[in-house]
């Protein structure tokens, strides 16, 4: 089920649901792992991951102005 190619980075299995995907979770977490990871904080971004840039796509004004992009 996870290997079907629709589970991405882009969306987490958050515990809850991997409970009800049936797979065996716990919430248990010693002290250690979470003073572990204390060590390694992660950053907090302030930009997007993606930037959008303004203006139309070239791909919509060829085709505003009849121009195929096809080689001759």
């Amino acid at each position: 089920m996870l290997s079907e190619g629709r589970w991405t980075h882009d969306f987490p299995i958050t515990f809850d649901y991997a409970k009800k995907l049936g797979l065996h979770v716990s919430s248990d977490m010693p002290p250690q792992v979470w003073d572990l990871m204390a060590l390694y904080p992660q950053p907090v971004r302030h930009y997007p991951t993606v930037e959008y840039l303004p203006g139309r796509r070239v791909a919509e004004r060829k085709i505003e102005l009849g121009e195929s992009g096809a080689e001759v």
